[in-house]
């Protein structure tokens, strides 16, 4: 009342000096030095350089009566701040013995109602008393009727405040506190913590869901002001920055993730909302894991599942029919390249449920469509056992692997190009687990069989659009599958992937000019066979292949006139010796090789345009120097020296053939290794010399 009066007090000074009535202020407003303020500050130092002037003096006059009105509407405030703050703590210490309700109508008349209409935009920066005060109404569900059915406006207002783009993440976090305390409402805890009765708690779960279903839309549309794009970007940025470490943004960028797929259950009919929220919130299943952990993506997943089917089946998103099957494409896409990345098994249950959902839009006739049937394939390949924790259901995953590999692979009415597509993602997730060797075997053959698919469609149908959409299978899916396993630390995974792709050079070689060059190292007969020998189980197999290898390369090069000059003076040696003089410099325990032989195969002069390149430089450094790299790199002792030599000679041979960029970019690469791995320094050293020996560009120019 103190206050009020004060304002009454500014308002009629305000009016009889002719000033607007700005000065009068609500609670929370910072507008201390108002219009008529600021006057009498002018007027005050007027009147200390002119004091014998009578109308200074009255205006001095004056300004001391506006200082006293705005000390006591000053003190009044901080009181009634104080008086509110007073008040929440009182309701945050829930005394069990003491009713509120009485009492409650009084506050809001007195407390709430004058300011509840500027809630929204007092609170952007800091919590004001009454944001408190509506706080602690949400910690007790005996309070829970006073934040929602005194003033509806109340928890609406409270609301608004998670669509101010200014708002600081303190008084946002403050607005999710409220909200996950209604979603995480339970009756049993409500009656064994808050000592309720049954019947009462039971009314207080009907609050809640009343509560929650009416203010969806108003939660859902909050929602797209706080998931922009660029307030993601930045979370992102922030927790690279500090390497792995949640910073504040990213925290609460999840939480609201998390807090978004509770509210979800409740909608209904908001599917422009849902669609605009699906758009923000697809891009974050693609971003590793260290930047956005699996549990948030599947927070984000079970919106999905909530909200796929208010914008594909519901007219309210306002989408045509072609509309609504380019949006059917990209969450299709969404969940199908999810596949090959999560790996929470909740996560993957809840893909599963996806992709059924998504199977089922659309659907005409009574048969199974070929994505129905991939549908079922995946949730068998992914099911778990109901008698043991987080324990594959291994007799349901095998029945399943077998029902694809035996009977729908070669059949298009049973599985299309585009029921492939996430059957592929699988298939590609599963042949990495170097636990498991009968889910590992089984993937694989499942990815052999889908290349013989791909190649019996080439030569059958070479122009028709699933052929085309097959072939996209394999170039987009496949073999990006191939170069990323082959950098896995675990041998059985590099080798299961060798066999698929010399399954797919074998096969498609012809078809694609991704595999095409690779057909050079395919040779019918295994003893010469790079990809059979290269991960053979006897050493000097491996040894062989890379030598080989090596004067692979060699020869399909042009050596620079004047290093053959410099070998003939050496005795003679060739470029590329034979096989069994180097078995005997190894079996005699060298592990160098000779001078004139590193002659041989130093700086060489490429020229493109004489002689054609034995691979291109993109399989040379997606493919085969990963590869022999494991064996450069390994540390723990598991790799013979004379077949890290070999690998060392071999990667050394392929910086002839790269150009200036993938060159540089392994060099550097090599030379950073040097401080991270100590133990491996006179390998790597080796191997830097080696690199640099083959220096094949012509500076000159």
């Amino acid at each position: 009342r103190e206050f009020d009066a004060a304002n009454d007090d500014l308002r009629e000074l305000a009016s009889s000096r002719g000033t607007d009535d700005s000065m009068a202020v609500d609670d929370e407003e910072e507008a201390e030095v108002d219009a008529v303020a600021a006057e009498d500050s002018d007027d005050e130092d007027d009147a200390n350089v002119a004091a014998n002037d009578e109308e200074d003096e009255d205006e001095d006059s004056g300004s001391m009566t506006l200082g006293g009105i705005k000390r006591r509407r000053d003190s009044a405030r901080s009181i009634r701040q104080m008086a509110v703050k007073c008040l929440a703590k009182m309701f945050e210490l829930q005394p069990p013995q003491f009713d509120f309700t009485p009492y409650v109508a009084c506050i809001y008349e007195q407390v709430v109602d004058p300011r509840i209409d500027n809630l929204t935009y007092e609170n952007t920066q800091n919590s004001s008393a009454l944001l408190l005060l509506l706080r602690s109404w949400s910690l007790s569900p005996k309070y829970f009727p006073y934040l929602v059915d005194y003033n509806p406006l109340a928890f609406k207002m409270l609301l608004g405040i998670l669509a101010v783009p200014t708002a600081h993440s303190s008084v946002v976090s403050l607005v999710l506190d409220v909200l996950q305390t209604l979603l995480d409402y339970s009756p049993a805890v409500a009656v064994e913590k808050h000592f309720l009765a049954e019947a009462e708690a039971a009314e207080r779960a009907v609050l809640v869901g009343r509560t929650i279903q009416g203010h969806v839309s108003q939660i859902l549309s909050h929602m797209r002001t706080c998931f922009t794009s660029d307030v993601l970007s930045l979370a992102t940025t922030q927790q690279q920055q500090q390497a792995g470490k949640p910073s504040g943004a990213v925290t609460q960028a999840m939480r609201q993730i998390h807090i978004l797929s509770r509210v979800a259950e409740y909608a209904t009919k908001q599917g422009r909302d849902a669609k605009a929220l699906l758009d923000i919130l697809l891009p974050i299943l693609k971003r590793p894991n260290r930047t956005v952990p699996e549990r948030t993506k599947n927070d984000v997943l079970k919106v999905m599942l909530r909200f796929v089917p208010l914008v594909l089946d519901s007219q309210d998103a306002g989408l045509t029919a072609d509309e609504k099957q380019k949006l059917f494409a990209v969450y299709l896409e969404a969940v199908s390249s999810a596949f090959g990345r999560i790996r929470l098994d909740t996560a993957r249950a809840t893909l599963s449920q996806l992709l059924v959902l998504l199977a089922g839009f659309g659907q005409e006739g009574s048969g199974p469509t070929p994505l129905q049937n991939a549908a079922a394939v995946i949730e068998g390949i992914n099911s778990y056992s109901t008698e043991r924790l987080s324990e594959p259901d291994f007799e349901r995953r095998l029945a399943a692997y077998a029902q694809l590999n035996e009977d729908m692979w070669s059949r298009p009415d049973l599985l299309d190009a585009q029921a492939w597509v996430p059957v592929l993602y699988n298939l590609k997730y599963f042949a990495q687990d170097h636990d498991e060797l009968s889910i590992r075997s089984n993937a694989a053959y499942g990815l052999s069989r889908y290349i013989t698919r791909v190649s019996q469609a080439c030569q059958s149908e070479p122009e028709s659009a699933e052929t085309m959409l097959l072939g996209r299978g394999l170039t987009s899916i496949v073999i990006p599958a191939i170069k990323h396993a082959f950098t896995s630390k675990h041998e059985p995974v590099r080798a299961e992937f060798l066999g698929i792709l010399r399954k797919a050079v074998r096969e498609c070689g012809p078809y694609f000019a991704q595999l095409r060059d690779l057909m050079k190292l395919d040779n019918a007969d295994e003893e010469a066979n790079f990809f059979y020998n290269l991960v053979h189980i006897q050493q000097h197999r491996r040894q062989r292949a890379l030598r080989r290898f090596r004067a692979l390369v060699v020869d399909s090069i042009q050596a620079a006139p004047e290093l053959m000059e410099v070998d003939e003076e050496n005795g003679g040696e060739s470029q590329a010796s034979d096989d069994d003089d180097e078995d005997a410099q190894q079996s005699k325990g060298s592990t160098k090789t000779p001078k004139a032989h590193l002659q041989a195969i130093s700086p060489l002069n490429f020229t493109s345009g004489e002689k054609e390149l034995v691979l291109s430089p993109a399989n040379i450094r997606d493919l085969i120097i990963p590869l022999f790299e494991h064996w450069v790199l390994n540390e723990d002792g598991s790799v013979h020296h004379e077949l890290a030599n070999d690998a060392i000679y071999a990667i050394g041979a392929l910086g002839s053939v790269l150009p200036w960029t993938q060159y540089s970019s392994a060099l550097n690469r090599y030379l950073g290794l040097v401080k991270k791995m100590p133990k491996l320094e006179k390998r790597l050293t080796r191997l830097i010399l080696a690199f640099m020996d083959n220096f094949h560009f012509d500076l000159r120019q």
